[in-house]
């Protein structure tokens, strides 16, 4: 009987403390709720009053849309039940089908008898005139719909009656189009925080609720009988005793880590304050191949041992070749971000290019020959690696693919076939010949001294065709467009081809007299803080603290007065843009998959044409650049736009603050002094990165104008590029031979031509 007493004691205590504790629990996410909000909503004051200090149209239209709200609560709310978006979806769809099939007397039928079951009922759109459509009556039910008078009654007896809405237009493009169609809703930070904190309470007064339960419970089960026999062999177990007494601060440490480890269970649920799941973190892959369009990668090495990601949308019969070069903080990402129905990549692809999309050093896996290369070589290059390295390397391998493809594909041998097929991309390019450059290189010299393939080279005519009936166009943007200039120009200088039909350059960087304020402000800050502080790359120190950025981010664009206030700012002071549709608020989780690292070389070449206000060359000082360009100054690019041979397109925004529509026309000018027919301008209402992020239409219709292919390009191309090669030369080009005297880069001495003058290119 005392045992039953105990054990109903220990039972009640444990019921009113388990009560108890969840009444604790909720009291206290309440408080948390409660607080919270306030913080939310003084912080929310704050930023509005600071909106209105610097953007009073945000802030007033801000207002509006707060009033909008509360005069729309005011209103005497509707007594009759709204139908849901379901059912108008069917009933709209209902109103299609009838209109389409009038010569049809009925319609199928699917009933259910019992009202109280819930049904999930999956319908096939796969045809848009299918005879059989359900519909959800008033009782929960799935009816027959027949066409007959009485169609309209029992509509207008149904819970569900509502108006009939006028047949929306069409859109041009499907939600599909959308190439963040996620599955996955993104979370902010502090939505993040907020949510752990939540689970936090639970998991810890969890614990505690079952720890006091089994406690008493074992005291609830504690007989007198077990307490004799306790009592009388306690001095026969007192050793036991005294060991159980000496190790429990280390069973009561287990108990803790447990608890630890029960709280650790948290990170698992689906919000996790530092992960990536909520993000939408798809490669540009995987975008590209649920955008329905094919995808191919090839590793490029340089000639000083990077090796590059040289990304693809293969139409591989196609002789027409568009490569695409991002620019600074960028990757490949930036052509495809705003999906099939915008962006430049798919566009032309589906005009019959074979695209290729470049990512310059620093960029993607940063992969080098050299696995055991310190972050401080690694990250030693400016505009002239990009130029002089890069990009050469980017159209020899281009070629080398597309000769290949050709060649095979005219003979029946259905080109290369797989995705990212393992072709040998190194090219034998020639480096700048200072100490940055790696002397430990892996490509082979193939005999291009020969005179054929010196005529080979030289084949370029004023138009830009070459002779093997290959067609490369190149769209750059920013940064990327400046280099391919300086690419042009130093190939011409060698008396080289490029290979370049023509070039459509956005927005392109290198001269740059007029800047932002904001440039020339922060500017001599960073050089003092390079200066105490060294530093070799500026880029987010891991993955950890980049997903935190973006979900910063994300929270920042989720607050109506702070997102208007950092667009204002960013695009007032530095990047320029349309304020209402501007790529910080409509391309999703622009902060991952953009803001990629970058050399501090690349500043401080900007800042060095900044100051300069020229478009230049590295500077290595006065007797590196004797070495290397045959001059004490560095080489001014402008001054040799009289070698540029194809016709370039440059393209401004006036609404671009970066790089202003005056240093745009500073290279169309002197292009045009020099060769007028090769020099085009245009001008649009972009902004800095509306060029890649947000193109307007009428930009993108000039841009796909110029790229138009006539209808027999390709097959007079094909048959061209058949005849200019035989197997001998093809496995000249696509292979290389293992030769004996591979050599490190050579150095140029001062006393040959200006810029870097080396045997083979």
């Amino acid at each position: 009987m005392l045992f039953g007493l105990r054990k109903w004691v220990a039972k009640k205590i444990t019921n009113s403390l388990d009560t108890t504790l969840i009444s604790i629990n909720e009291t206290l996410k309440t408080f948390i709720e409660e607080v919270w909000q306030l913080i939310a909503q003084l912080a929310n004051i704050v930023i509005v009053a600071v909106l209105g200090l610097f953007y009073k149209q945000g802030y007033q239209s801000y207002w509006e849309q707060k009033n909008r709200i509360k005069r729309k609560s005011a209103k005497k709310p509707n007594t009759r039940k709204k139908q849901s978006p379901f059912v108008q979806l069917l009933n709209e769809v209902e109103q299609d089908s009838i209109a389409s099939t009038s010569n049809s007397s009925s319609l199928g039928i699917d009933s259910s008898t019992n009202s109280t079951t819930t049904t999930t009922t999956t319908t096939s759109t796969s045809s848009p005139t299918s005879p059989v459509l359900k519909r959800v009556s008033s009782g929960g039910k799935l009816n027959t719909l027949k066409k007959s008078p009485s169609l309209e009654a029992a509509n207008n007896s149904s819970r569900f009656k509502s108006k009939t809405k006028p047949k929306l237009k069409k859109s041009n493009f499907s939600r599909q189009d959308f190439v963040h169609h996620h599955e996955q809703i993104t979370t902010g930070l502090l939505e993040d925080i907020r949510t752990n904190l939540l689970l936090f309470f639970d998991a810890s007064f969890g614990w505690l609720r079952s720890t006091i339960s089994s406690i008493l419970n074992k005291i609830g089960g504690f007989s007198i009988r077990s307490f004799t026999v306790f009592l009388i062999t306690f001095p026969f177990y007192f050793p036991y005793y005294l060991f159980y007494i000496i190790t429990s601060p280390f069973i009561l440490f287990s108990k803790i880590r447990s608890f630890i480890k029960s709280i650790g269970q948290v990170k698992k649920l689906p919000n996790k304050i530092i992960s990536g799941q909520e993000l939408d973190i798809r490669t540009v892959k995987e975008i590209i191949e649920q955008s329905g369009y094919p995808y191919e990668k090839h590793y490029v090495t340089t000639e000083d041992g990077y090796i590059l990601e040289l990304e693809r949308i293969p139409n591989k019969k196609s002789t027409n070749v568009l490569y695409l070069q991002h620019g600074v903080f960028d990757n490949s990402f930036a052509w495809i971000a705003t999906g099939p129905a915008q962006s430049l990549a798919f566009a032309a692809y589906d005009q019959g290019y074979d695209v290729f999309l470049g990512n310059l050093r620093g960029n993607g896996d940063r992969l080098h020959q050299n696995s055991k290369i310190s972050s401080k070589d690694y990250w030693d290059f400016s505009m002239n690696e990009h130029a002089f390295l890069d990009i050469p390397a980017f159209i020899q391998n281009i070629r080398k693919i597309k000769i290949k493809e050709l060649y095979s594909s005219n003979n029946g041998n259905g080109g290369i076939s797989g995705s990212g097929s393992n072709i040998n991309t190194k090219v034998n390019l020639t480096s700048i010949s200072d100490d940055k450059a790696s002397t430990s290189s892996t490509t082979n010299s193939t005999s291009t001294s020969s005179t054929g393939s010196q005529s080979k080279d030289n084949s370029s005519t004023n138009d830009g065709q070459n002779s093997d009936g290959i067609n490369i166009s190149a769209i750059a943007h920013s940064m990327g467009a400046g280099v391919l200039l300086m690419y042009i120009v130093r190939s011409r200088m060698l008396n080289k081809s490029h290979y370049l039909s023509k070039a459509i350059l956005l927005s392109p960087a290198g001269y740059h007299k007029v800047a932002p304020k904001i440039v020339d402000i922060l500017a001599p800050l960073i050089n003092i803080w390079l200066y105490l502080y060294p530093l070799h790359v500026f880029r987010f120190p891991n993955q950890t603290i980049k997903v935190l950025v973006a979900k910063i981010y994300h929270d920042v664009m989720s607050n109506l007065p702070a997102k208007d206030l950092l667009v204002y700012l960013v695009s007032r002071y530095l990047l320029g843009g349309d304020m209402r549709n501007h790529p910080l608020t409509t391309v999703h989780n622009i902060a991952y998959n953009t803001f990629n690292g970058t050399s501090v070389g690349i500043y401080r070449h900007f800042w060095q044409i900044r100051r300069s206000k020229k478009f230049e060359a590295f500077d290595y000082g006065p007797k590196k650049n004797l070495e290397l360009y045959g001059t004490v100054e560095p080489l001014n690019i402008l001054s040799h736009y009289n070698l540029i041979d194809i016709p370039i397109h440059f393209v401004m925004g006036l609404k671009d603050n970066l790089i202003d529509p005056v240093n745009i026309i500073k290279h169309y000018t002197t292009l045009k002094r020099y060769n007028p027919q090769l020099a085009f301008l245009k001008a649009s209402k972009n902004g800095h990165i509306e060029f890649t992020l947000g193109l307007d239409d009428q930009i993108r219709s000039y841009i796909l104008n110029v790229l138009h292919i006539p209808t027999n390009s390709n097959s007079n191309t094909n048959t061209n590029t058949n005849s200019q090669y035989n197997n001998k030369q093809i496995n000249e080009i696509t292979t290389k031979p293992k030769s004996p005297n591979s050599s490190p880069l050579k150095k140029s001495s001062s006393s040959k031509k200006n810029l870097l003058l080396v045997k083979n290119y």
